[in-house]
């Protein structure tokens, strides 16, 4: 990224990990009580790149920091010609959050991360038991921008083991997926905008749309596993589970159970994996029950709630 730079711009880096950036020339190395001031920037000469590895505001309630912060990025770095790069590593550990979420920006989701913030946006409203301590006003926001359900399906048509998104941030909120295809002629990249989906193409291709299956106008089914990988990464004994329910066919092509078609797999998952809860579910017992009923058993490694160990292992 650094070569789109003018040549001679200096180069200034503050990092705990020197090693991660010796492939760049000439470097100067800022001290670790840098921060971002207008009086440390004064000091820098016109058309410099600043990177700040690893970036946080040190305190939540830092007022008077986030004042001096804004008013380098939105005025003094513009008049300066001086290029802020922030890498941050986590989104939530920062306290620059919703900033940077109400800010204009691009998600490209290449790890665990990436996809744990698309998640957060695109399902924390459809099956908020997943996420109890995040329904906040800015995922609200941002989930309806995105365009609510349809949002959550356009994201889920794509396996993510063999493709990766971008979300892109400004006037209006996008998604793009098949990322690598925007590098491959021959194959298609879909945008999603505004509850419709566009084709992304060459400038000098046709916009041609791909022909409808009439024997099949329903939305694909999402893939059970896809479902679980995506949604718990690091649960690897749920993968069970969904290879259980799908042997048994109890689930539906939108992943509700076919016998209680008021729970998804969302639902029930985040029940058994819950081992803190300690309350009777009604819904969940009965659901419980009925598989107990058809002999139907998960290894106990899988469940992690001990109401649901009764009916279930």
């Amino acid at each position: 990224m650094l070569e789109h730079f003018e040549p001679n711009s200096k180069i200034y880096v503050q990092t705990g990990e020197p090693n991660d950036f010796v492939a760049i020339p000439q470097i100067t190395y800022l001290s670790s009580d840098f921060v971002v001031h207008e009086e440390n920037f004064s000091r820098l000469p016109h058309n410099s790149v600043v990177i700040l590895d690893d970036f946080s505001f040190r305190t939540a309630n830092n007022k008077q920091g986030k004042l001096d912060f804004y008013k380098v990025v939105n005025f003094y770095l513009r008049h300066h010609n001086i290029t802020l790069i922030l890498v941050v590593h986590n989104l939530f550990n920062n306290n620059l959050s919703n900033d940077i979420l109400n800010a204009s920006h691009i998600f490209l989701s290449y790890s665990n991360l990436g996809y744990q913030i698309m998640r957060y946006i695109t399902v924390i409203f459809l099956y908020p038991i997943l996420f109890p301590l995040l329904t906040v006003d800015i995922y609200r926001k941002l989930y309806m921008r995105l365009g609510g359900l349809e949002a959550l399906n356009f994201y889920q048509e794509i396996p993510k083991s063999v493709f990766h998104f971008a979300y892109v941030n400004t006037l209006r909120s996008y998604i793009i997926n098949k990322i690598e295809n925007l590098f491959n002629t021959t194959q298609k990249v879909e945008m999603f905008a505004n509850k419709n989906v566009y084709i992304i193409h060459e400038v000098d291709q046709y916009c041609v749309m791909p022909k409808e299956d009439k024997s099949n106008n329903k939305t694909p089914p999402i893939p059970v596993l896809d479902f679980i990988s995506n949604t718990y990464p690091s649960q690897k004994f749920l993968k069970i589970v969904g290879n259980i329910l799908v042997k048994h066919d109890l689930l539906n092509s939108d992943l509700f159970f076919k016998e209680n078609n008021a729970i998804h797999l969302a639902d029930f998952l985040a029940y058994i994996n819950n081992r803190f809860d300690k309350q009777e579910n009604t819904r969940m017992t009965k659901l419980c029950k009925m598989l107990q009923s058809k002999n139907i058993k998960f290894p106990c490694v899988c469940v992690r709630n001990n109401l649901a160990k009764r009916f279930l292992c």
